[in-house]
């Protein structure tokens, strides 16, 4: 497998190590209330900001992989 690959698996496992207690918060909300409240709606804000770094880290790895840097 390309090192690239085994490090975007990596960074998937962190990101979603750290995304899992504001998950694991939201959705105790969620089933406490009947939806999703401040809290919730935070979490979600924080875990699309997560996807979003990381669709640009690999964007910006890839471009300098292709350059030679």
């Amino acid at each position: 497998m390309p090192q690239r690959m085994m490090k975007m698996h990596a960074d998937v496992a962190a990101e979603a190590a750290k995304a899992t207690p504001p998950t694991a918060v939201a959705a105790v909300e969620a089933i406490a209330r009947d939806g999703i409240g401040p809290v919730g709606w935070a979490t979600l804000a924080y875990i699309t900001l997560q996807a979003a770094y990381l669709l640009w880290k690999w964007h910006r790895d890839i471009k300098r992989e292709k350059r030679g840097e």
